[in-house]
């Protein structure tokens, strides 16, 4: 990963578990890591299982749409390393029907899954220059229409149209900003909305073109790929990786 202004930080959100935590093992082995999420027991359980390979990991405990939270994270870097990379991957869920999802749902998932990057992204900014690059993962629910998944789907179409926006702002500072689509992974958090959602997993997998999920690990690595040098004319644009999902107009 390029960076013009020096030895710099990855700062992943929602390090704790799932597809953030693959990130911060993937990314740990090539330098230093703030690994930011609100659950501080979590987050110290999972960081005990990297592979650091003698790479700083620095753990912060935040909510990411408290931007008093955020700028304590980002505080704890070193004052004279900037931000080669920041993934905003910290989101929940909360699925109900629209016509009785409750006000309070609806606005705790827009404001962890999309102010939330907007708010690591404002405070990464200053310390981010030629090379850096934002990667916001979203979803293929900000892609189509599921029931019961307003709330969660409208929180990643807004975080599609923030990388674009940000990625035409940021360009001229040399600073990329790009999203990643995943289809279903296999996390702990997938198979708590199978369980809410009384989905049987061996079901929807028959229906997917390549007939499993996606492990959170090749999410990481598209990540990665991203935030590369040889994606270093790609900005303002979504990855979908679906495993041909969307392709195929399954529901």
């Amino acid at each position: 990963m390029n960076d013009e202004r020096g030895n710099g930080w990855s700062v992943v959100t929602g390090a704790a578990g799932g597809i953030g935590l693959e990130i911060v093992r993937l990314f740990a082995r090539r330098g230093p890591v703030l690994a930011i999420d609100r659950d501080d027991a979590a987050l110290s359980d999972a960081l005990v299982t990297v592979e650091s390979a003698g790479h700083r990991i620095e753990p912060a405990v935040a909510d990411v749409s408290s931007p008093s939270d955020v700028a304590r994270a980002f505080a704890s870097l070193p004052k004279d390393l900037s931000v080669r990379c920041l993934v905003n991957c910290a989101a929940i869920f909360d699925h109900q029907k629209a016509e009785i999802m409750t006000l309070d749902a609806w606005e705790r998932v827009l404001k962890i899954n999309l102010t939330g990057p907007f708010v690591c992204s404002q405070a990464a900014f200053p310390r981010m220059g030629r090379g850096s690059v934002v990667v916001n993962i979203g979803s293929i629910n900000g892609h189509r229409a599921i029931p019961t998944h307003a709330n969660y789907a409208v929180s990643k179409a807004g975080l599609m149209m923030l990388t674009r926006c940000l990625a035409v702002e940021w360009a001229r500072h040399g600073i990329r900003v790009v999203s990643v689509s995943p289809g279903i992974v296999d996390t702990a958090m997938n198979r708590r909305v199978e369980e809410q959602s009384n989905i049987d997993p061996a079901e929807v997998q028959a229906k997917l073109p390549l007939g499993r999920y996606a492990t959170g690990y090749e999410i990481a690595e598209i990540v990665e790929f991203l935030a590369s040098d040889a994606a270093a004319y790609v900005s303002g644009t979504d990855l979908l990786a679906d495993g041909a999902w969307t392709a195929l107009g399954a529901s």
